[in-house]
């Protein structure tokens, strides 16, 4: 798959309808020591393994500090590490948990300015993204686009299209059942 074609794509997608729901999802500080506060206590030269920084990423967003892991992924360009797919798919999924479409499209063009490229993880991720704004018919589209570009779609992706199919107004019950068919029968 070519990484501009189907990024390009997906930003078409993304953004051509509106939203039927809004992300709300934010954020509160719990009292336990983040990952950026243990970065700057350390000290980042102490850190030297791209899956050592991958794991306070995940750290951060399973306790939902979004911004924190964000942080994490900029301390890590900024000390030399490169990230990996891993490190954006993480970031990418606190996106796909807010609907935040365009926090993912800034990190789609961070992951294609680094020439990064993408897994079946990551398109997947992008369908969810769409999935929580009800975006039933871009993810159809970007699941054909994908298929064209012979990616072999999983249950995620279906995942993705099952959610959105129950979060448009008004549902989708018929594309719900059609796409849950085409998942048994992979």
């Amino acid at each position: 798959v070519d990484p501009a074609s189907a990024f390009s794509a997906y930003r078409q997608l993304a953004v051509t309808s509106s939203p039927t729901r809004v992300a709300m999802a934010r954020t509160t500080r719990s009292e336990s020591s983040s990952s950026a506060e243990m970065m700057s206590f350390s000290g980042t030269s102490s850190i030297n393994s791209t899956s050592t920084y991958n794991d306070m990423i995940r750290d951060c967003m399973r306790s939902g500090k979004f911004d924190e892991g964000e942080a994490v992924l900029s301390s890590m360009e900024t000390s030399g590490m490169t990230p990996d797919v891993v490190s954006y798919n993480l970031i990418l999924n606190s996106c796909a948990n807010s609907g935040d479409v365009h926090k993912a499209l800034a990190l789609l063009d961070s992951m294609i300015e680094r020439n990064i490229d993408p897994n079946d993880v990551t398109y997947a991720t992008l369908c969810k993204v769409m999935a929580f704004n009800g975006q039933v018919a871009q993810i159809q589209e970007f699941m054909a686009l994908l298929q064209h570009f012979n990616v072999t779609l999983n249950v995620y992706f279906y995942g993705a299209l099952i959610s959105a199919c129950g979060r448009c107004e008004p549902p989708d019950v018929a594309s719900a059942e059609l796409a849950f068919k085409e998942m048994v029968q992979m």
